[in-house]
């Protein structure tokens, strides 16, 4: 499980300030009422579907696009775009793979990235190392240049430290203006930073009392600290975390979560150019019952957006939820905008704004067993536009810990991705698939096996005995495995549904949201009839794919319909209740934007 994903643990408590109709909402209720709607309204709405205006909402990269990767691992994946430039770091494992003890060593990270090219995301050179030992690496685009924050972490045998937050500036020609990193704390961590007008402005977790309080610094663009003491943004006797940061042109929006009332709740502060804190005692985001924490914030076009993980519908799984916050700092939703609030959990959420409409993404367990990545956009009135979630990336396998930011002309999603172990995946880039590989982590392209004991020489430490010892170190696959892909949203025709464009979809006439294609012919595995054989029934149009039922992401597609729709529902009546109340939302057009929650 990724260190992004550490869960803290909820405790009960009653919010007297909750209105009481947000007391009869019902997750059975929407199950019920929306598995009889699915079942009749199945064959009768699909068409509808796909004839919105431009196209449906698609991902235009199904299979998703490979950014960074290696035999080490990449995590944490966080990006930010400028004029024309991506800027895209990551947590970059250290791991030897030839040894399969853990040392400290092996626990120790790295931060790494590179700079894309915005339209072809083609990276201008090969990766960069900004950190020889660090974690939780963050980046913002200024007007010129990206300015990268990690904190740095040290492990031993037994547990780990961390040695305080650090920076480093990415000019658009990929150089590095700075000799070494820029110690901006020796007790902080968790950073975040926004570009501002001729600056940034960095937030952290500052653990110098010990509770965890949360402090900013500016740094101009010249890498001058404004603020050699750092702001205390919100420093009081209680634990104060998880900050991130936004700014709107005049103002910064920090937030973060908050402990004051017992359970984590979401609090926020204005902070000028000049780094005075023009809300000392605080902003409340979200203060209902159970914990809400996480938060994320971009500026909307005449608000900002607010998103976190709330747990007041269930201590067990964890919901998105939303909120506007006013330039003036005014709270226009206190009971918070639903965002995603199915029976399963949904982690992690970020947010970036484009032109009209916001998107929200985030890591969400629906089907048992693997993390997906799901994402809705929310429009300058507060509405989710995409209710039940588009799934961003839906493999069987995990995808986790989302970025996400927008382009100029479309949304682009970032995440860890786990396929690498997949039957039709090739780890060690030999060019022969996993299914058929001999040896799936030493590239041998030959497959040369002189014992025909079924290993690879390459990974037979004994080549020509069939009997390898059983300690044997090249007898034992690395299982330290994740990569860090990318896909973009578009408008298309989607005939059946799975939000993969036809012209892009590899069985267009039946859904399969994964893309599988397990013997690599191009044709997916849903409307191949022989998939562990390229040569075999390769545009199979009728006989056995006439019998496959409709499935979306491996299910039946009535029971993936049932479970799709009681969120839906669920989502949709906890937004009419909170709308009764609602007593305002920013409206009108929100012109282009950027931001990374």
């Amino acid at each position: 499980m990724s260190a992004a994903e550490r869960l803290h643990d909820p405790r009960e408590r009653r919010d007297a300030g909750e209105e009481p109709f947000m007391r009869i909402e019902s997750r059975l209720g929407g199950w019920l009422f929306f598995g009889i709607f699915a079942i009749v309204s199945m064959g009768l709405g699909e068409e509808s579907l796909t004839r919105q205006e431009g196209g449906r909402v698609v991902v235009t990269d199904p299979r998703g696009i490979p950014l960074a990767g290696d035999p080490l691992g990449q995590f944490a994946p966080r990006l930010s775009i400028g004029t024309d430039r991506t800027a895209l770091v990551w947590i970059d494992a250290q791991c030897d793979t030839s040894s399969f003890v853990e040392t400290a060593q092996c626990r120790t990270s790295r931060v790494a990235g590179k700079l894309l090219d915005t339209a072809t995301l083609a990276a201008s050179s090969e990766p960069r190392l900004f950190a020889e030992v660090g974690s939780a690496p963050a980046v913002t685009f200024g007007a010129t240049q990206a300015l990268i924050v990690w904190h740095e972490t040290v492990c031993g045998v037994v547990d780990c430290s961390i040695h305080g937050v650090q920076a480093r500036r990415i000019d658009a020609a990929d150089a590095l203006p700075d000799d070494a990193a820029i110690l901006l704390s020796p007790t902080g961590e968790f950073a975040q930073g926004s570009a501002g007008d001729g600056l940034f402005l960095v937030v952290w977790t500052e653990m110098e009392s010990g509770e965890g309080d949360i402090r900013a610094m500016r740094i101009g663009a010249d890498a001058t600290l404004l603020d050699p003491e750092g702001i205390d943004v919100s420093r009081f006797a209680w634990e104060e975390k998880d900050p991130a940061v936004a700014w709107n042109g005049e103002v910064f929006l920090v937030v973060w979560t908050d402990f004051r009332n017992g359970d984590g709740d979401i609090y926020a502060a204005r902070v000028s150019p000049s780094g005075e804190v023009l809300d000392p005692e605080g902003i409340a985001v979200s203060k209902v019952k159970r914990t809400q924490r996480t938060p994320a914030v971009v500026w909307g076009g005449s608000a900002f957006l607010v998103v976190w993980n709330d747990l007041r519908q269930s201590s067990e799984n964890p919901d998105i939820y939303a909120t506007w916050i006013t330039a003036e700092g005014e709270n226009l939703d206190p009971q918070g905008i639903p965002i995603a609030t199915g029976p399963y959990e949904e982690r992690t959420p970020r947010v970036a704004m484009g032109e009209r409409e916001a998107f929200i993404v985030w890591q969400d367990g629906r089907n048992p067993g693997d993390w997906d990545i799901y994402g809705t956009r929310i429009d300058t009135d507060g509405t989710p536009l995409d209710l039940g979630g588009i799934p961003i990336a839906a493999g069987p396998y995990d995808e986790m810990n989302p970025d996400v930011s927008w382009t100029g002309s479309t949304f682009l999603t970032v995440w860890e991705d786990d396929r690498c172990f997949e039957p039709d995946f090739d780890l060690d880039g030999d060019g022969v698939r996993n299914s058929e590989d001999n040896c799936i982590d030493h590239p041998n392209a030959d497959q040369s096996d002189r014992d025909e004991d079924g290993l690879g020489d390459v990974c037979d430490c004994e080549p020509d005995l069939p009997a390898n010892p059983a300690n044997c170190p090249q007898n034992q696959i690395y299982t330290f495995c994740t990569d860090v892909y990318g896909a973009r949203l578009g408008r298309g025709t989607d005939e059946d549904l799975d939000f993969v464009a036809d012209e892009v979809d590899n069985c267009p006439g039946i859904a399969n949201r994964t893309q599988s294609d397990f013997d690599g012919d191009g044709v997916g595995a849903l409307c191949d009839c022989d998939d562990t054989d390229p040569e075999v029934n390769d545009s199979c149009t009728s006989s056995c794919c006439a019998i496959l039922p409709l499935r979306l992401q491996g299910r039946p597609f009535h029971l993936t319909i049932l479970l799709l729709a009681s969120s839906v529902l669920g989502t949709w009546m906890r937004y009419r209740f909170r709308a009764l109340g609602r007593e305002g939302s920013p409206m009108g057009h929100a012109g282009p934007s950027r931001g990374e929650g």
